[in-house]
């Protein structure tokens, strides 16, 4: 009977915890709820334009095609005028220029300097002005 006593006791310790625990987990999952959402407001209200995130399109497109030019030329970099003609095709940009600031439509293409400052011959980057005034970089 002893055993029966301490069983029961044990059991109910076991369930009232349980119960506890859940209570606990339920009120927390409600706060970080509330964190989530203002999480997500304050995201929504950092959004991207459609028009920056086709500005980096853009840019990504002028990437990839001086990329693949360095690729089929021998590892030779393209000019300006050859990047600048690729803009043909792109939504936003329409030009690139050398040793001019980037615009919200006109991308520097820099040769000999990546994103990060890094100098060296195969080096290159391309960069763009978004919409709040920050620069769009993409190169190798």
């Amino acid at each position: 009977m002893k055993a029966h006593k301490v069983s029961v006791i044990i059991l109910s310790i076991f369930l009232a915890l349980s119960v506890i625990g859940n209570i606990y987990l339920f009120i927390n999952s409600n706060k970080s709820s509330d964190s989530e959402t203002t999480n997500l407001q304050e995201a929504n209200k950092k959004a991207e334009s459609p028009e920056d995130f086709k500005r980096k399109k853009d840019v990504d497109s002028l990437y990839s095609d001086t990329v693949y030019f360095i690729n089929n030329n021998n590892g030779e970099m393209p000019t300006t005028p050859w990047v600048s003609g690729m803009t043909y095709k792109l939504d936003i940009v329409s030009e690139a220029v050398s040793g001019q600031a980037p615009t919200k439509s006109q991308a520097e293409y820099s040769i000999g300097t990546d994103c990060e400052g890094k100098t060296g011959l195969r080096n290159f980057s391309i960069k763009i002005l978004l919409s709040d005034n920050t620069v769009y970089c993409k190169g190798a």
